[in-house]
């Protein structure tokens, strides 16, 4: 759990340095590849869920790699910059992101 909420917050502070510090047309791209990453690192966590393996740390890296992903797609968004690259970014962080946030709603519901 300390992992998850380390990686929530290396997430917080990536997406809002690459807000700053990267040009406008390079962080829709950016926003395409943190995302298409980020859905990368869960498909074996979804995956384990089916046949039983150990997925070692790469649910810790599909957290902050989402999370860079959609605060910059959405500040994207809000600022009527809107190709192609930010959407399929945006949906892309959101199957680990929403992924996430069930689990973390069953473990509170249903701690073991």
């Amino acid at each position: 759990m300390f992992f998850m909420i380390g990686g929530t917050l290396l997430g917080l502070v990536l997406g809002l340095l690459l807000i700053w510090l990267v040009p406008q047309k390079a962080l829709g791209w950016l926003v395409l590849v943190c995302g298409a990453l980020a859905t990368v690192f869960i498909t074996p966590v979804l995956v384990s869920i089916l046949f039983p393996f150990d997925v070692a740390f790469t649910p810790i890296i599909s957290v902050p790699l989402a999370l860079a992903s959609l605060i910059p797609g959405l500040a994207l968004a809000t600022k009527h910059y809107r190709p192609w690259q930010v959407w399929l970014g945006l949906g892309l962080a959101a199957i680990p992101l929403i992924f996430w946030i069930i689990f973390a709603i069953g473990e509170i519901l249903y701690p073991h």
